[in-house]
C-alpha cells in the first residue's frame, strides 16, 4: 500500500497542510508578514473565524499563534486579585512545586550522570570483548545479548528509551505524539495559571508542528517577567513541570481506584479467565488469516493462558522465553512408524516432515506434523505404554520450532481448533496483538481498549518525562531559567524591591548582578551547570547509538 510506507505518508501530509495553508491564504497579498485571518474568511471560512489567530508556515515548521487567550487569562488575574486568600492558598501551592522543581531538576541530573556511566560501561565491555574475540567467531547479536547478561546488576538500566520503529512498534508513533502533546498542553497551562498569581499578562498561546513533533507553547512579555522577584520567577517556570507530576498523580489514582475497568465493563467483557483476545495481527504476518480480531487465544502448546494466579503475564513470559518452563509436555500416539531420520531430522522442515522422538527418546523419524499436533481428538501419553499396541508415542524433537495455539474464532459457539507456527516464539509475540476485552456488541471495536490502554501507558511515561526532561538545565527548556531563579534565591539577585523601575534602574540592576562573592558564585554556577549537562547529554545520547549500532 502506498499509505504504508512512512516516508510517503509524511510528504503526503506536508503537501495536504501547504495546500490547505495557501487555499486559505489571500490570492492579493503579496505581504512577506505572515497570514492572518481576515473578516473576509470569516465569511468564506466559518471554521477559521478567529482574527486573532495567526497562522506562519515555513517549510516543515507550522505554527499557530492565537491572542484569543488574553483577555480571558486578563479577567482570570482580576479574579485573582479580588481573591486574595485563594491566591495566598495558591502560591503555597506553587511553592510546593519549585520545591519538587528542585528535587526533579537533581534526579534528573543524577539519572543523565546514571545512564551516561552505564552506556559508557556496556560500550567499554564490548571494546574490551572485541579486541579480544575475532569478529567472525562470535555474531554481533550474541555478543549484545552476553554483554546484557554479564552486566553487574546494579549497572542494570532503569531508564528504557522509547523509539518507534526500534524498542516499540513504529504503529505506536501516533499515540505517542499525541500524549506528549496532551502533556504539553497541561504544561504551558500550568505556566498560565502561576502567571496569573503573579499579575503577568500572556502575549499569545498557540500550537506547532515541526515535522512531526506537535508543541504548545505560551508567551510572556519579557521585561515584565524579568522585574518579578526571583520567588515568583521560580513559581512561574516550576508551574509547567508541577502540572506534569500533578497530572501523573491523578492519572495514577485514577487507575489504581480501577475507574478504567469500571468504564470499560459497559460495552465490553473481561475474557482474561479463558486467556487473550486478538486485537490485530500484522499484515505480513503469515497468521493474518487464521486468527481474526476477536477471536480468543486459549493456550499456547498446553500451557493455558486463562490462569487468573499467574504470578506473571504467561502470553509474555511464554513467547518471550522469560517463563521457567516452556516444556512441550505430554506427546501423542501416533500409528505411523517412526523412519527415514535422515530426511528431516539432520535439516529443518522439509516437505512437510519434521523430526520426532519416541516416548523413550531412543527412536528418531519423520511424521507429517500438522495431522498429529493439530489433533485435538488425538490420545496424549508419556510413554509407549499409555498407547494402544499398534501406536507409538511421539513428540517433536527440539530442533523443530512448533508452537500450537489453541483458538476460538469468533461465532464458533465455543469449539477450539488448533493453529501450528512454525518459526521463533519472538515472532509471534511481536506480530499478534492481544488483550483481555471482548465488546458484548457487534457495533463495539475489539481494538478500543487495547488503544485506549496504550495510549493511557504513554501519557503516563509522557507526563513524568517531561518533569523530569524539561527541569534539566540546559537551553530551551524551563531547567535553565529555573536554575538561574534558584540561584538568585540563594545567592541574592543584587536588586531591590522597589515596584517602580525604569531604564536605568534595569542597567544598574544588570551592574549590580555581577558584584560580589556571592553573585561570582551564582554566575559560575549558572554558567558551568548547564555545560556540563549539555556535555552528558551529547556523550551518553553518543555512546547509546553507538551500542544500538554496534
Amino acid at each position: 500500500m502506498l499509505l504504508a510506507h512512512p516516508s510517503i505518508a509524511l510528504i503526503l501530509l506536508w503537501v495536504l497542510i501547504h495546500g490547505i495553508y495557501h487555499s486559505l491564504k489571500p490570492s492579493r497579498s503579496h505581504s512577506l508578514l505572515p497570514f492572518v485571518f481576515t473578516p473576509d474568511h470569516r465569511r468564506r471560512r466559518r471554521f477559521w473565524n478567529l482574527s486573532s489567530t495567526q497562522v506562519i508556515l515555513k517549510g516543515i515548521h507550522l505554527r499557530v499563534q492565537t491572542t484569543a487567550w488574553n483577555a480571558r487569562h486578563d479577567t482570570f488575574t482580576t479574579s485573582l486579585r479580588r481573591e486574595w486568600k485563594v491566591t495566598r492558598a495558591l502560591k503555597l501551592l506553587y511553592d510546593v512545586g519549585c520545591l519538587l522543581g528542585v528535587l526533579g531538576m537533581l534526579a534528573g541530573l543524577g539519572a543523565l550522570l546514571w545512564t551516561c556511566g552505564q552506556t559508557l560501561y556496556i560500550l567499554a565491555q564490548k571494546i574490551m570483548a572485541n579486541s579480544t574475540q575475532s569478529p567472525d567467531f562470535v555474531k554481533r547479536a550474541v555478543m549484545s545479548q552476553a554483554h546484557e547478561q554479564s552486566l553487574p546488576q546494579e549497572y542494570k538500566s532503569f531508564i528504557k528509551p522509547i523509539i518507534p520503529g526500534m524498542t516499540v512498534p513504529l504503529s505506536h508513533l501516533p499515540l505517542i505524539l499525541f500524549a506528549v502533546f496532551l502533556a504539553q498542553i497541561v504544561h504551558e497551562f500550568g505556566h498560565a495559571i502561576a502567571a496569573a498569581l503573579e499579575n503577568l499578562p500572556i502575549l499569545s498561546a498557540g500550537a506547532a508542528f515541526t515535522l512531526i513533533m506537535p508543541s504548545a507553547f505560551v508567551t510572556f512579555p519579557t521585561t515584565a517577567l524579568e522585574v518579578l522577584p526571583p520567588r515568583s520567577r521560580a513559581r512561574i517556570v516550576s508551574a509547567g513541570p508541577f502540572h506534569n507530576i500533578l497530572l501523573w498523580i491523578a492519572l495514577i489514582l485514577v487507575q489504581s481506584l480501577g475507574i478504567g475497568e469500571l468504564f470499560w465493563s459497559v460495552g465490553y467483557k473481561d475474557m482474561s479467565h479463558m486467556g487473550r483476545v486478538v486485537v490485530k495481527v500484522d499484515i505480513g504476518s503469515p497468521l493474518y488469516t487464521h486468527l481474526p480480531p476477536g477471536s480468543i487465544i486459549t493456550a499456547l502448546d498446553d500451557t493455558p493462558l486463562g490462569s487468573t494466579d499467574a504470578p506473571q503475564d504467561v502470553w509474555l513470559s511464554y513467547l518471550t522465553g522469560l517463563g521457567s518452563d516452556q516444556g512441550r509436555g505430554l506427546g501423542w500416539c501416533s500409528e505411523r512408524r517412526l523412519e527415514r531420520p535422515e530426511q528431516c531430522c539432520n535439516s529443518e522442515l522439509i516437505h512437510g516432515l519434521a523430526c520426532f522422538l519416541s516416548g523413550d527418546s531412543k527412536r528418531r523419524g519423520c511424521l507429517n506434523p500438522v495431522s498429529i499436533l493439530t489433533d485435538g481428538g488425538g490420545n496424549r501419553c508419556n510413554l509407549d505404554s499409555d498407547c494402544a499396541e499398534i501406536s507409538t508415542c511421539v513428540r517433536p524433537d527440539e530442533i523443530n520450532k512448533f508452537l500450537r495455539l489453541s483458538v476460538r474464532r469468533p461465532r464458533s459457539d465455543g469449539v477450539s481448533e488448533v493453529v501450528l507456527w512454525s518459526g521463533p516464539l519472538e515472532e509471534v509475540w511481536a506480530e499478534v496483538h492481544v488483550g483481555k476485552l471482548l465488546p458484548k456488541f457487534s457495533v463495539m471495536p475489539v481494538w478500543l481498549p487495547s488503544e485506549a490502554q496504550l495510549f493511557w501507558q504513554y501519557l503516563l511515561m509522557g507526563t513524568l518525562s517531561l518533569f523530569f526532561f524539561n527541569l534539566l538545565p540546559m537551553p530551551h527548556l524551563d531547567g535553565s531559567q529555573f536554575l538561574q531563579n534558584i540561584l538568585q534565591i540563594a545567592f541574592g539577585d543584587g536588586r531591590t524591591n522597589a515596584v517602580a523601575y525604569d531604564i536605568e534602574a534595569l542597567e544598574a540592576v544588570g551592574d549590580r548582578r555581577n558584584s560580589g562573592f556571592s553573585g561570582r558564585w551564582r554566575d559560575r554556577l549558572s554558567r558551568g551547570i548547564p555545560h556540563v549537562t549539555i556535555g552528558l547529554f551529547v556523550l551518553c545520547i553518543l555512546s547509546g547509538i553507538i551500542n544500538v549500532l554496534w
